[in-house]
């Protein structure tokens, strides 16, 4: 016969067992979920393109270049000359922040203000 002490004993190896097994499928499920996610962050989406090689751009090309700013006008603020972000204190077609304007003015000796990025 087994005396309730040994019983205490047993059943309390057994409830050990479980949790220690239960933490271990913790582990492994969460472990499985992070991977998973670091996955589908680091696989791009159906809407990006990847360039694989690139011929290099002539700069000087005025028609290339008036191509390139109309398409940063476009993404930065739909081309509205009057833009303002909010949030980020951006300004005018190229969404010019404060900090940036600063530090163009302090390596140019030049002393725009955020008023001149409206036109």
């Amino acid at each position: 016969m087994i005396s309730m002490e040994n019983q205490q004993k047993i059943s309390n190896r057994a409830e050990n067992k479980f949790r220690t097994t239960k933490v271990w499928y913790l582990k492994i499920v969460l472990s499985t979920i992070f991977w998973l996610f670091a996955i589908r962050t680091a696989i791009p989406d159906d809407k990006v393109a990847i360039i694989s090689g690139s011929e290099p751009l002539d700069l000087f090309d005025r028609l290339l270049y008036d191509k390139i700013i109309q398409a940063v006008v476009r993404v930065e603020s739909r081309g509205n000359t009057l833009a303002y972000n909010l949030e980020e204190e951006a300004t005018g077609a190229f969404q010019i922040r404060p900090i940036r304007l600063l530090d163009y003015n302090r390596k140019t000796g030049k002393n725009y203000k955020l008023e001149d990025c409206y036109n």
